[in-house]
């Protein structure tokens, strides 16, 4: 399987990204949505799609992060 950032975006670089992320963060907080940040670990999303039967693109990401939260969550 191979794995491309974000095939189905516009996103040219990790800056433009950060910049579109940090204003949709401002953007939410600004409505009163709580926001998590997740750190996600290439190898970690790669190992996940494989066993899901995922594609590791961005669409798979939310579903990924939160499977990433409830691990943290059942840690505590």
């Amino acid at each position: 399987m191979s794995f491309e950032l974000d095939p189905e975006g516009t996103d040219n670089t990790d800056e433009e990204w950060r910049k579109q992320a940090n204003a949709a963060f401002s953007e939410l907080r600004a409505n009163g949505q709580n926001i998590v940040k997740v750190s996600v670990q290439i190898d970690d999303m790669m190992a996940w799609c494989n066993e899901n039967g995922s594609d590791p693109v961005s669409s798979s990401w939310p579903e990924f992060t939160a499977f990433k939260l409830g691990m943290k969550r059942e840690s505590k």
